[in-house]
């Protein structure tokens, strides 16, 4: 029986006994039942920068070169070393020993002593063809070459030649103008050569063409024709 309510040190139960909520599983019976191991922490997430696959540093080392490469690229202004080109290297011209009295100036000199530097009986200007000029090839007293439309004896040149007289010979008997302009453009040749001149190149079939013309600034017979030659 219990005890009654005038008992000062009752305490009723509640819920009450034989009660409903008495009868009902209890809370703590509806928990689910925990081991130590649901009590741990969770594992830490891996770290993006570590552990990653071996096959993966090449790519970000390379990645990290091409970034340092423009960098560099930057710094110098984005300018990159030309291809080097390989040229076959010129062979230097041999120096040509002139003998003793034979320098630039003492051609000039000789020039201006009224030396006769033609070499021909005839005292004017011919009308030379390239087939005649042709015969006039042969060192060192008949050496004739066209130059600029104009024809020079070169015999009494020949030793006063910078270059030899070997090199000079390449333009006997023939017009030397393209050879001229390849090898010395700058040269004044008609103020070093003016002395030699000794006619003009006419073409093959020009009919006052000959090496008989006799003439000094005064009238000449050419194919029976009078003519002034200035």
């Amino acid at each position: 029986t219990p005890p009654g309510d005038d008992d000062e040190d009752y305490v009723p139960s509640f819920p009450a006994i034989g009660s409903a909520q008495r009868a009902a599983p209890s809370m703590a019976s509806l928990r689910p039942q925990s081991n130590a191991a649901s009590m741990m922490l969770p594992p830490p997430l891996p770290n993006r920068f570590q552990g990653q696959p071996n096959s993966r540093k090449p790519v970000r080392n390379m990645a990290a070169n091409g970034l340092m490469d423009s960098l560099r690229s930057q710094r110098s202004g984005g300018l990159q070393t030309p291809p080097t080109i390989t040229e076959k290297p010129k062979k230097p011209r041999k120096k040509v020993i002139l003998e003793p009295g034979h320098s630039p100036l003492d051609w000039a000199r000789l020039q201006r002593s009224g030396y006769d530097l033609r070499g021909i009986s005839t005292p004017g200007f011919l009308r030379i063809t390239p087939s005649e000029l042709k015969k006039h090839n042969n060192q060192p007293d008949d050496v004739w070459t066209a130059l600029n439309g104009k024809v020079y004896n070169l015999s009494a040149y020949l030793p006063f030649h910078p270059g030899g007289e070997r090199e000079a010979l390449r333009g006997a008997g023939k017009d030397c103008t393209t050879l001229f302009m390849k090898v010395h453009p700058w040269v004044n040749a008609e103020g070093m050569l003016k002395e030699c001149l000794i006619g003009f190149l006419v073409p093959e079939d020009d009919e006052s063409a000959s090496i008989d013309i006799q003439t000094d600034d005064k009238p000449v017979v050419i194919n029976g024709s009078l003519e002034d030659i200035d």
